[in-house]
């Protein structure tokens, strides 16, 4: 079974919020200049959702939508590869906890979605991995734009870029089973 993040009352929940109440944690695991270890180490205020001893959970301060939550491993990292496959996986135990969570919350959310981008060619500001979990309803004013045109790949390409991944997953030893058996073939 898996260890529950830090589950609070109402009371104990509120109070937590009002005083913006955080776990300080070594000034090893932090970086002076990252906006989401000021709010870990309580320097920054935050609305807290949940935590647990590897990630927090805190209200987005300019949300897509109400109930846009952040979480962020409690230890400095720029990106997720920069996290231990242990680390990652922490940290997405209160992530699903927090999605599971949302639509039961009483916040509008038909759905919900999830983001994590690294770097800033894939969009991300904040240099600490984060991820967001957004509320979503339909006519609400977020829009993912995707160029119906792009181009479509053939299986030739695609299992190319299958077999490099793999190989890439094989060489820094993550292969969680095994390779498919494409990766062997020439």
């Amino acid at each position: 079974m898996i260890a529950p993040a830090f589950v609070y009352t109402l009371g104990q929940l509120a109070a937590l919020t009002a005083n913006n109440t955080v776990r300080k944690k070594a000034e090893s695991d932090m970086s002076n200049d990252c906006v989401f270890c000021g709010i870990l180490s309580g320097e920054i205020e935050s609305s807290v959702v949940a935590e647990d001893e590897y990630a927090f959970a805190f209200m987005d301060k300019r949300p897509i939508n109400a109930g846009h939550v952040l979480v962020v491993p409690r230890r400095h990292s720029a990106q997720l590869s920069d996290l231990s496959e242990d680390e990652a996986a922490n940290v997405f135990r209160l992530v699903h906890r927090v999605a599971s969570a949302l639509p039961k919350s009483g916040i509008r959310c038909e759905g919900y979605r999830l983001s994590q981008a690294n770097g800033a060619a894939a969009g991300q500001e904040v240099f600490h991995v984060h991820f967001h979990v957004v509320p979503r309803f339909r006519g609400d004013a977020e829009r993912l734009v995707v160029d119906p045109n792009r181009p479509r790949f053939g299986r030739e390409e695609l299992n190319r870029c299958a077999n490099s991944i793999a190989a890439a997953m094989i060489e820094a030893k993550e292969v969680p089973n095994k390779a498919p058996a494409s990766v062997f073939k020439k």
